[in-house]
């Protein structure tokens, strides 16, 4: 099975980053494929008062995520998606 795992990563390591790993690697170990999508949230490092206002947008509407988890799922044609990122 094809599997597209999609994870925010935060900026100190904590317990859902931790189960989200190990669920990869046992479903790697049963013999499936795992596709990942990883976004950090470092990226809100050293924002500026414009970019604040594109963040705050995102968090409501993930646009840029939705964007690359379609076109990953397009061209990687995943059997199910696994998803921890917030996207409408």
């Amino acid at each position: 099975m094809r599997i597209l795992v999609a994870h925010n990563s935060y900026q100190q390591r904590a317990g859902e980053d931790a189960v989200v790993a190990a669920e990869m690697h046992q479903l790697v170990a049963h013999g499936d494929t795992v596709i990942p999508y990883r976004r950090y949230n470092d990226e809100l490092r050293n924002i500026t008062p414009l970019s604040a206002l594109t963040r705050g947008v995102d968090t409501v509407w993930a646009s840029g995520s939705s964007q690359d988890i379609a076109r990953l799922a397009s061209e990687s044609k995943p059997d199910i998606a696994h998803s921890t990122i917030r996207f409408l």
